[in-house]
């Protein structure tokens, strides 16, 4: 038994242009871990996805973003955590996280 925890992107929710082949492998991710999910409940195992927006990472911030546009990434481990202590009766497939004001 267990929680698995991966993290996809809001990008693997809601495909925009130009963002295709991206878009496809977070989609990719939310549908193996949700195929873990089932396949692993008579086992006690549970699969969850953390689908966040844009996270203040150095990657990230290379492109010019403001800080106060993004989610911090504390706030990511936040998610993960609710996620892991979450009783054994429930299990969250896709927590989508993103910055108030987004307009999602």
């Amino acid at each position: 038994s267990g929680t698995l925890l991966a993290v996809s992107s809001v990008a693997g929710v809601d495909a925009g242009e130009g963002t295709g082949t991206y878009s496809a492998s977070k989609f990719g991710v939310r549908g193996l871990m949700k195929a873990i999910s089932d396949e692993g409940e008579p086992l006690g195992i549970k699969a969850s996805t953390i689908c966040p927006g844009m996270v203040d990472t150095p990657m990230i911030g290379a492109r010019g973003r403001r800080r106060r546009e993004m989610i911090a990434p504390e706030d990511v481990a936040e998610a993960a955590l609710y996620l892991a202590t979450l009783g054994p009766n429930v299990v969250v497939h896709d927590l989508v996280l993103d910055r108030r004001g987004s307009g999602r």
